[in-house]
C-alpha cells in the first residue's frame, strides 16, 4: 500500500479493518460458516484486529466510533451463537 491509497486515510483505514465483521455474517448466510467453532474463531480474529486498530496511536474520533460500534456488534453477534 502507498501513501496515496485511501486504505491509508482516516476512516477508511478503519472501515477496511473492521468490514470482516459484515462479511463473516454475510458468508455464513450463504452457506459458509456453517461450523459455530469454526465462525467463533473467524469473529475472535475479527476482534483481534479491530482492537489493534482502536490502539492506534493516530485513530480519530470517528474511528473510534467506527471501533466501538463494530465491537458492539461483534459482542452481540457472539451471545447469539449457541
Amino acid at each position: 500500500m502507498h501513501d496515496q491509497q485511501l486504505q491509508n486515510a482516516a476512516p477508511v483505514r478503519t472501515l477496511c479493518r473492521t468490514e470482516r465483521f459484515h462479511i463473516a455474517p454475510a458468508a455464513r448466510t450463504l452457506g459458509f460458516l456453517e461450523d459455530v467453532t469454526e465462525y467463533r474463531g473467524v469473529l475472535d480474529q475479527t476482534r483481534k484486529h479491530i482492537e489493534w486498530a482502536a490502539k492506534r496511536p493516530d485513530i480519530t474520533a470517528e474511528e473510534r466510533a467506527i471501533c466501538d460500534a463494530a465491537t458492539a456488534h461483534l459482542k452481540a453477534e457472539v451471545l447469539r451463537l449457541p
